[in-house]
């Protein structure tokens, strides 16, 4: 009877509340303007804080930006009319992007297509 009452209301509560939920990466930016393989649909964003550790379509090459790159930007593919505006500021946390094949610049911004955008 010990046993049962140790499993059910120590050991198993314990393994359930020391389990950690993976932390939602948000991502911020400011809407530049159209622009990209996909227009009319594509907006350049200008994202804050770009981090390449945890947002796979920032590059990590050594590079300095002399404007809008891989390494401070992204193309969203699907951006919603209320917020296809210069100056709207959006978030979202999932996307999947492609390197796409119209441009011939290896460090043009990524394309991405997002699927919880929101405004800011």
């Amino acid at each position: 009877m010990q046993i049962i009452f140790f499993y059910l209301f120590i050991f198993i509560p314990g393994i359930l509340f020391s389990c950690k939920k993976e932390q939602k990466i948000i991502i911020t930016g400011t809407v530049v303007s159209i622009g990209g393989c996909f227009q009319p649909n594509s907006w350049l964003v200008l994202i804050d804080s770009p981090d390449s550790k945890k947002q796979n379509f920032i590059c990590n090459d050594n590079i300095q930006p002399t404007g809008y790159s891989c390494k401070n930007a992204a193309y969203i593919k699907n951006l919603p009319q209320q917020f296809a505006t210069s100056g709207s500021k959006i978030k979202f946390s999932k996307w999947t992007y492609s390197v796409s094949l119209c441009s011939s610049n290896s460090y043009s911004p990524r394309d991405l297509e997002v699927s919880d955008l929101s405004e800011q």
